[in-house]
């Protein structure tokens, strides 16, 4: 038995193809309704073979989404590619620009000690309680593509600024780099013209 969805989860499984927003909160049947979209999608799709990619932030929701799909359409959950955001932005970076990829530093404590080490190096003086404030407003500052909307008249707080440079120099010299800086180097790859980026709309285009 199958959950029956209300009418505006059914109108999201039936929103025409595009870019869509859609917000809610937890527990509504998010999952349900992606999946259930999906569902439409490859069912309504020009080509046979035409595959689906879903980006979710845990390895738990992805194969979620695989599993329910697999439940009402047997043989088709191969055409869904279901991965964690910084795993597809690792994967594209591995095959689109390898000379890009860098150790990523998955555990905060490693990030904290880059961060101390660089403030080090740069003669930077702050204290221990500060660098996990620091650290949350980089990744911040990162994650929100922060640098990108700022106006010709905008500046940084210098402090912030001198310390962030710090820290993205220091995993240059360590060859690393955390989740955010997968994101943004695989922006910076979709970025630089049609291609790749109409490799993936090929691959992933119904």
């Amino acid at each position: 038995m199958h959950p029956i969805l209300s009418l505006e989860q059914t109108e999201v499984v039936s929103l025409p193809p595009g870019a869509w927003l859609i917000t809610a909160p937890p527990g509504c049947g998010k999952t349900e309704v992606l999946a259930r979209r999906i569902e439409q999608i490859l069912s309504n799709a020009e080509r046979p073979k035409a595959k689906v990619l879903v980006l979710t932030f845990t390895k738990r929701a992805a194969d979620n989404v695989v599993n329910r799909v697999h439940a009402r359409l047997p043989g088709q959950a191969q055409r869904v590619h279901a991965q964690r955001f910084h795993e597809f932005c690792h994967e594209l970076l591995r095959l689109q620009a390898p000379e890009h990829l860098r150790t990523v530093y998955e555990r905060r404590a490693d990030r904290i000690d880059a961060l101390r080490i660089a403030l080090e190096t740069e003669g930077i003086a702050k204290e221990e309680t500060e660098l996990a404030g620091l650290l949350d407003r980089i990744e911040l500052f990162k994650k929100t593509l922060a640098a990108e909307s700022l106006g010709p008249d905008d500046t940084i707080d210098s402090d912030f600024q001198t310390v962030l440079d710090a820290y993205s120099a220091q995993l240059n010299r360590m060859g690393a780099c955390d989740f955010d800086d997968l994101i943004l180097g695989a922006l910076d790859v979709l970025r630089q013209g049609d291609w790749p980026r109409d490799l993936y709309r090929q691959i992933y285009s119904s």
